[in-house]
C-alpha cells in the first residue's frame, strides 16, 4: 500500500508532468499556450479560481472547450479572447453537464454552435437534474448560489465525431457514464493535448455525486496513453498520465473495499462508514478538504455494488 508521502509525490509529479509554458495575463485570465494555436485560459478571479477554458484557433474561427461556471465569468472570458483574436467564436464544446462546464453558455454569441454528448443533452433537458451540486458545495455561500440559465447543446452524439477544419481538426469523444451523466473528451490531432473536463482533478478530492465509478475507471484506463502528455481538466493545472493512473487506482481501491465489506458480511447500512473509517482512505482521498467529496465516491461505489448484487439475487 502506498504511503501518504508517496501518494503526495505522485500527485505533485502529475501536476508537473508537462513543463509549464510561459503564462501571460489577459484580463481576468492566466493564459498558457500548449501547442500552436491551442491555449488554456485559467480564471484567476476570486469567484472562480482555476476554472479552465481551452481556446483552439481554427480556420473557421475559434473553438472553446467549457464555458466557465457562470455568465459573468464567461463574459470576462469572451472579453479576454476578443482582445487577442480578430475572429469570432464558432463552437462551444461542453465536456460534461455540471455547471462548471456549461454555466456560462448563455453569454456566448448567438449562433455559436454548442456541442456536447447526447447524455449531457439528456441530463440538461431534465429539470430535476442537479447540475450544480459540486459548484454549489464549493461556493462561499452555497445557499446564495443560483443555477444559471440552461442552454441546451445543438450538436450532440453518442459516438465520436470530427469537427473538420484545414487548420485544426477537433475530435469529440462522448463517453459512457463516468464522472458525470454525460462526459466527453476533446482530442486535437497533431498535438499532445486533450481536454478532459471533470475526469481528472489536481488533488485527492474528486466529486462523485453524479458518477459511475466503474465507468470512470474504464475512462481513466483509456486516458493512460503514450501519445497524450497534456490533459486539460475543468479546473486547475494541466495534468499528465500519472494523474489518471492515480485516480484510477483510488477508484479501484474504493470499489475493492466496498466489495470486501460485503464478503466479510458487514451489514449493508454500515458499509460506507466502514470504508470511510479505513486507515488507508487518506492515501487516496482527502477527507479533511473543505468540502470533502470522499463520501460521495464511496457512496456511489456502494450503490453500484448493491445494484449488482440485486441483479444477481444476492442480499
Amino acid at each position: 500500500m502506498r504511503s501518504m508521502t508517496a501518494a503526495a509525490l505522485v500527485l505533485a509529479a502529475s501536476a508537473c508532468a508537462v513543463q509549464a509554458a510561459e503564462t501571460v495575463r489577459r484580463g481576468a485570465f492566466d493564459v498558457e499556450t500548449l501547442a500552436s494555436g491551442v491555449h488554456v485560459y485559467r480564471n484567476a478571479t476570486a469567484g472562480f479560481p482555476g476554472a479552465n477554458s481551452l481556446i483552439v484557433e481554427r480556420a473557421d474561427g475559434l473553438l472553446v472547450v467549457d464555458a466557465q461556471p457562470s455568465p459573468e465569468a464567461a463574459r470576462a472570458l469572451l472579453a479576454a479572447v476578443a482582445g487577442a483574436y480578430k475572429v469570432p467564436v464558432r463552437y462551444l464544446v461542453l465536456t460534461h453537464p455540471h455547471t462548471e462546464s456549461w454555466g456560462g453558455a448563455s453569454a456566448f454569441p448567438e449562433g455559436t454552435l454548442i456541442v456536447a454528448s447526447a447524455n449531457a443533452r439528456t441530463a440538461l433537458e431534465d429539470a430535476a437534474y442537479d447540475s450544480g451540486a459540486e459548484v454549489r458545495a464549493r461556493a462561499a455561500d452555497p445557499g446564495a448560489w443560483k443555477e444559471p440559465k440552461r442552454i441546451l447543446p445543438v450538436l450532440y452524439a453518442a459516438a465520436p465525431f470530427t469537427l473538420d477544419d484545414p487548420l485544426r481538426k477537433v475530435v469529440v469523444y462522448p463517453l459512457p457514464r463516468a464522472h458525470s451523466r454525460g462526459d466527453l473528451w476533446v482530442e486535437l490531432p497533431g498535438t499532445s493535448v486533450m481536454a478532459i473536463g471533470g475526469l481528472l482533478v489536481p488533488d485527492r478530492n474528486p466529486y462523485g455525486g453524479d458518477a459511475d465509478v466503474r465507468g470512470w475507471i474504464g475512462a481513466l484506463n483509456d486516458l493512460i496513453r503514450d501519445d497524450v502528455m497534456v490533459f486539460v481538466p475543468s479546473a486547475g493545472p494541466t495534468l499528465g498520465s500519472d494523474a489518471a493512473r492515480r485516480l484510477r487506482d483510488a477508484l479501484a481501491w474504493t470499489r475493492g473495499r466496498v466489495q470486501e465489506a460485503f464478503t466479510n458480511l458487514v451489514p449493508a447500512p454500515e458499509v460506507v462508514d466502514r470504508v470511510m473509517a479505513d486507515p488507508a482512505l487518506p492515501t487516496w482521498f482527502d477527507p479533511r478538504a473543505k468540502p470533502s467529496f470522499a463520501r460521495t465516491i464511496v457512496t456511489e461505489a456502494f450503490d453500484e455494488t448493491m445494484a449488482d448484487r440485486k441483479r444477481r439475487g444476492l442480499p
